[in-house]
């Protein structure tokens, strides 16, 4: 089983992702977390992640793909958390054919609420500048709507309320999910 899970900055993607592994059985393959080690080691690569990061940029999709591809390897059981998030990112080979992808929808105010809090509690310099917490809101919109035409027109696309608590969310995930595998 694959699923994706989209979402803006801030809307539950991680913490939805983790009950969905666990639930289900799945690795989770988080892009941003993923990018946040890289991005701590001291090397080249990982030094380039953060200058992306922290000015509230994507990391270019060559990079990603290598990155990525590394971590996903051979699984077949897996979430993809944050990703795809552009046009080109649809193409990577794990991003095709999921058997689910869900966007989480949390109205904006509550996720500048939630990504300041989270830069407080996990100390990320990319969560407590509004300036690029803003950033990063533009670049979603500017790719989320292609995205979710893409993966809406393949079929078993959801979208979920994620403004409301995190339990609620996930017995409603997991309710959607039973749903279309019929």
């Amino acid at each position: 089983m694959k699923i994706i899970i989209i979402g803006a900055p801030g809307a539950g993607k991680d913490t939805q992702a983790k009950k969905l592994a666990k639930y289900f059985k799945l690795s989770i393959i988080s892009s941003g977390e993923i990018l946040r080690k890289e991005s701590g080691g001291k090397t080249k690569t990982g030094e380039k992640i953060k200058r992306y990061i922290d000015n509230g940029n994507l990391v270019p999709e060559k990079l990603l793909y290598k990155i990525l591809k590394k971590h996903v390897g051979k699984k077949k059981n897996l979430i993809l958390d944050g990703i795809p998030r552009s046009k080109k990112q649809l193409k990577f080979s794990f991003c095709r054919d999921p058997d689910y992808v869900i966007l989480i929808k949390v109205p904006k105010k509550e996720l500048i609420k939630r990504i300041i809090s989270r830069g407080k509690k996990e100390h990320r310099d990319d969560d407590r500048n509004i300036r690029i917490i803003n950033k990063r809101f533009k670049k979603y919109s500017d790719s989320i709507g292609f995205i979710v035409k893409h993966y809406k027109d393949k079929g078993n696309f959801v979208v979920i309320n994620g403004n409301r608590p995190i339990e609620n969310v996930f017995k409603n995930l997991v309710k959607e999910i039973n749903s279309m595998k019929g």
